[in-house]
């Protein structure tokens, strides 16, 4: 049994090295943990030495370049070694293809291939082998059909318009499964500043990093320059020699370079206009949106731009003087830099070179520069430098307003005008409340959560978007105001657990997402936004950064939260500060302080048995307001000052309409109940005078067979009561009870 290597002191082993030296121990028999140990130390001094001396720039050049040569080595042999032909992962890859999307030309949905696997599996296997052998040819069944997706409201021309390929299934599969192993080894492949589809990697991290770039810049008046370039049909554009190059470059191996190759050159679209298909045409570059497989294609040749960035001394005509920082977030792209002009002149040649290599052109009409701390007189300069004009703050940067100030009313408006374009488009008078409570709880509340990830909500904001939730849930259309809110908003958003309606509390899930911050600078030192915290402030301990006046309005909004923070570590263990005390794992994660946040500490009696009701949802929300007397009987509305008919409707005896007369006293009432017994041969009711108790009670003596028929009755009650008072009709004893028999076991059948 060969003995593992275990590297000490501040050298971490590449799993490939390791891999090699216990490999190494098998072959030769020669123990080399001891003999690394002794070397590694060594080797640090050396480096120390090359920090001190005036190689320091060249060092760094050559540990990067060490760093990148392992890594690819490492990804090389293990994609080499995979197989195609692997069932578990032809099935993964086809179970996380996703259902409901339209057909290729070939007219077969993944969904066929996902419930016919048992017929068509040896086949798809079959073809996957000639495939992995170079023995299949692709051309017909690579095909795919452009569809052109408007990018906004109103287009006018060809490029307001995005095209995506719909590709046939098979070939989605074989780029499915390239994807999956390429997903694997993506973060060793590209910089940590490339943050699309990456996984374990955050897009807002990018925007984060260059809102605290901007204001550090703006705080200590250093002339810089956001620059934001845009690509145009960067998808399409994609040069094949430069991808084929790149791959060789970084050591995949020769076998999948041919299947991407395969892939590529196979590939022929039709467009579709107006459900009209054109000619096929043969592609000859770019990447297909629609591709599993493009985005991360495209990711390793955005990231390009990186290398070209750092190795600017080789591939201009002169050194940079401070490196850019660039922030990519697929093809969206911005450069963090400092105004010097030679800066500009050499980036603007890097970007040249980059376009010419990749195909990637820049699109000067959309490309900005964003100023900060430079002389209005030295614009027009850079503005010619860059070809493209400057802008002033906040700037749209991955759907989000970037600003060094606090944003103002006008910079929330596209959020706003979302909220309204959904209200617009829903037929509210035709959905219960149970539908409206799910386009509440799906639509509305998801709408801002892209913004509370990085930006405290102004208060003024979210008590606006709570009055939209607000009167949709209640009225639908128009505002909600007053007794037209049957319960309190604010009851409304705490959890089901503890008598509310669970709908989400913006101000604590804005609180939650941004208490993640914290977790990052707290836990995680090497991730891309603590790192950049620490360079820009000289430390990342959140205790110290609270004191600290040149941090940006972002960061200090989150701060502010650090009492709660704090008391949320947990106090035990070697390493206590690592410990988030809310989770059984010990990590941070939003639902868990959000949970902590929104619990009252009161638990509802009732809660879990309403919420698990085998009834519709509506019919629960019926239940929940019942038992809370908030229903619109004619007492509660009086209570309201609205007017009402005075004696209950159904009896026409009482002088005022309750809940526990309708529901238990009133001879209507009374003989449903009596026909109920006989109906499901039921004992004795225990009868309350309280609708909570009367369910509960006779629910520890019936068992949870009395809840459904407890349910039916009670609507089938408020129904005829609204059909008496609304369209002046009455049923008959013997059809309510036949109504409620309906429903009981229509309501059964229905959960099984």
């Amino acid at each position: 049994m060969a003995e593992e290597i275990s590297l000490t002191g501040t050298w971490v082993a590449s799993p490939i090295i390791s891999k090699l030296l216990n490999e190494g121990y098998s072959y030769l028999g020669i123990n080399m943990a001891s003999t690394i140990n002794t070397i590694l130390p060594q080797f640090q001094e050396v480096i120390n030495a090359a920090e001190r001396s005036e190689h320091k720039s060249n060092m760094a050049k050559w540990l990067r370049r060490l760093k990148e040569a392992l890594y690819d080595a490492e990804d090389a042999i293990d994609l080499y070694k995979y197989r195609l032909l692997q069932q578990q992962e032809v099935l993964k890859a086809i179970q996380e293809l996703p259902s409901g999307k339209s057909s290729g030309p070939d007219g077969f949905p993944i969904e066929f291939f996902k419930n016919f696997w048992g017929i068509i599996g040896p086949d798809i296997l079959g073809s996957l082998e000639a495939f992995q052998n170079g023995k299949l040819n692709l051309r017909k069944l690579n095909k795919a059909t452009i569809t052109l997706v408007p990018k906004k409201q109103s287009p006018m021309h060809v490029n307001d318009y995005r095209p995506i390929s719909v590709i046939n299934s098979f070939v989605k599969i074989v780029t499915k499964i390239l994807a999956n192993r390429l997903q694997t080894f993506l973060p060793s492949l590209v910089s940590p500043f490339q943050t699309a589809f990456t996984k374990g990697r955050s897009v807002m991290e990018s925007f984060m990093i260059a809102r605290e770039y901007l204001s550090f810049y703006h705080k200590q008046k250093i002339p810089a320059l956001l620059y934001k370039v845009d690509f145009a049909k960067a998808f399409d554009s994609i040069s094949w020699t430069f991808l084929t190059n790149l791959l060789i470059e970084r050591g995949f191996p020769p076998r999948w370079i041919a299947w991407l190759l395969d892939i590529l050159k196979s590939s022929s679209s039709a467009i579709k206009v107006n459900g009209e298909i054109t000619d096929f045409f043969v592609h000859k570059r770019g990447l297909r949106q629609g591709d599993p497989l493009s985005p991360l294609l495209f990711n390793l040749v955005a990231d390009a731009l990186q290398s070209f960035l750092h190795n600017a001394s080789s591939l201009t005509s002169g050194p940079i003087i401070i490196p850019p920082r660039a922030l990519q977030y697929a093809d969206d792209t911005i450069l963090l830099l400092e105004a010097y002009p030679r800066n500009l002149v050499i980036v603007k040649e890097i970007l040249s070179n980059f376009a010419k290599l990749t195909g990637l052109l820049i699109n000067n009409d959309k490309s900005l520069f964003v100023p900060v701390a430079i002389p209005d007189s030295s614009l027009v300069g850079f503005s010619q430098i860059l070809n493209c004009a400057p802008k002033d703050m906040p700037v749209t940067y991955l759907g989000l307003p970037l600003s060094i100030r606090r944003l103002r009313k006008v910079h929330f408006k596209p959020l706003l005008d979302a909220f309204q374009r959904k209200l617009d488009g829903w037929k509210s008078n035709f959905l219960s409340s149970a539908g409206r409570q799910t386009l509440v709880n799906a639509v509305l509340t998801a709408l801002p959560l892209h913004f509370m990830q990085v930006i405290q909500l102004p208060g003024w904001l979210i008590k606006h978007l709570d009055g939209i939730r607000r009167s949709f849930f209640w009225k639908g259309k128009g505002k909600c105001l007053g007794g037209h809110c049957l319960v309190n908003w604010n009851k409304c958003c705490t959890p089901k657990s503890t008598g509310g309606l669970g709908f989400l509390n913006l101000n604590l899930q804005n609180q939650a997402l941004l208490l993640r911050w914290l977790w990052k600078l707290h836990a995680e030192p090497f991730s891309t936004w603590s790192t950049t915290v620490q360079a820009l402030y000289g430390t990342r301990d959140v205790a110290l950064l609270a004191h600290n006046n040149l941090l940006s309005h972002g960061l200090s909004d989150i701060l502010k939260y650090l009492p709660f923070f704090t008391a949320s570590l947990n106090s035990s263990g070697a390493d206590p500060s690592l410990s988030w005390r809310w989770t059984t794992s010990g990590t941070y994660t939003s639902a868990s302080a959000y949970a902590i946040l929104a619990n009252p500490g009161i638990t509802s009696p009732y809660h879990h048995k309403l919420w698990k009701l085998k009834v519709p949802p509506k019919v629960k929300i019926f239940i929940w307001l019942l038992l809370q007397d908030r229903l619109l009987t004619q007492s509660n509305l009086l209570l309201r000052n609205w007017p009402a008919n005075e004696g209950c409707p159904c009896c026409l005896a009482s002088p005022l309409e309750t809940a526990c007369h309708l529901f238990l006293c009133c001879p209507l009432a009374s003989s449903i109940w009596n026909r109920i017994q006989q109906l499901f041969n039921l004992p004795s009711l225990i009868l309350t005078d309280d609708m909570q108790a009367f369910w509960l009670t006779n629910r520890f003596a019936l068992g949870p067979e009395w809840d459904t028929i407890w349910a039916a009755t009670i609507w089938t009650i408020w129904k005829e009561r609204n059909n008496r008072i609304f369209n002046s009709l009455t049923k008959p004893l013997f059809l309510l009870t036949e109504e409620i028999e309906s429903l009981v076991v229509f309501w059964k059948v229905f959960a099984s």
